[in-house]
């Protein structure tokens, strides 16, 4: 029985190890040591250093280069009025960490393109973009979906690059904590601050994620506190993200 005995101890200890190490991620290291995850758009319609941010997210074995739809305004013009693009300018749309052009990742397709949506402040209802990732040349850690709900309190991250850090920045680190949801948006308490109201600008596109790694949303507007003080960051939620790649799966 002994023999038995150890074995059965022996693999007991072994699958606690890995729980355990599957509890784990790269979200408990200084913020310093995390990997890559967030890059910015380097596109010819840029009209600061960059077009915001952007990641890798890979679901049910696909990756795609996603960042926020509102973007687009940035593109409208006489010929690109819908959520569109055509090939012209979309192959000289790619994404790298910024100041690093030897890591870069080549747009392919847009999959949730839709010639009948106009560019207008309706778009952040449903702010995400997708595309089909062409080349990756890039070291950026793709990031997975979560798709259950976040709770009251629970801390959160954002990682990108804003305008106001541009020159420096590699992938700043923020932290938050959940406080409800708001039609298609999650609001978050990013904490008190003095400086600049415009501190986030830029980071529109850039991963939120919760404390094991998983992307809750993705950075794109502000909305009333329900309590009445102030406004809150308002990323929009998973929700649409989850409908629509569902639907091209």
């Amino acid at each position: 029985m002994k023999p038995i005995y150890h074995v059965l101890c022996a693999t007991l200890l072994c699958v606690a190890a890995q729980s355990h190490a599957a509890e784990t991620s790269f979200t408990d290291l200084p913020t310093a040591q995390w990997p890559q995850i967030s890059a910015i758009n380097d596109a010819p319609f840029q009209q600061e250093q960059f077009a915001g941010n952007g990641f890798l997210l890979e679901y049910k074995k696909k990756l795609y280069a996603v960042t926020a739809k509102h973007i687009f305004i940035l593109i409208k013009s006489d010929k690109i009025s819908s959520i569109d693009i055509g090939d012209d300018l979309l192959s000289q749309w790619t994404m790298h960490p910024n100041g690093d052009k030897k890591n870069v990742i080549t747009l392919g397709r847009l999959r949730n393109a839709d010639p009948t949506e106009a560019i207008d402040f309706n778009i952040v209802e449903k702010d995400w973009l997708f595309f089909d990732v062409a080349k990756n040349n890039s070291r950026l850690r793709p990031l997975h979906l979560r798709e259950t709900s976040l709770q009251p309190g629970e801390k959160v991250f954002i990682a990108g690059c804003p305008y106001l850090s541009a020159k420096g920045c590699k992938q700043n680190v923020y932290a938050g904590i959940f406080v409800t949801t708001s039609g298609p948006n999650i609001l978050l308490d990013m904490g008190p601050y003095d400086g600049p109201p415009h501190r986030f600008t830029g980071l529109s596109g850039a991963p939120v994620i919760d404390t094991h790694g998983n992307v809750v949303g993705i950075v794109s507007t502000e909305k009333p506190n329900p309590n009445g003080n102030g406004t809150l960051y308002a990323p929009a939620s998973v929700e649409y993200a989850i409908s629509t790649l569902e639907k091209i799966h």
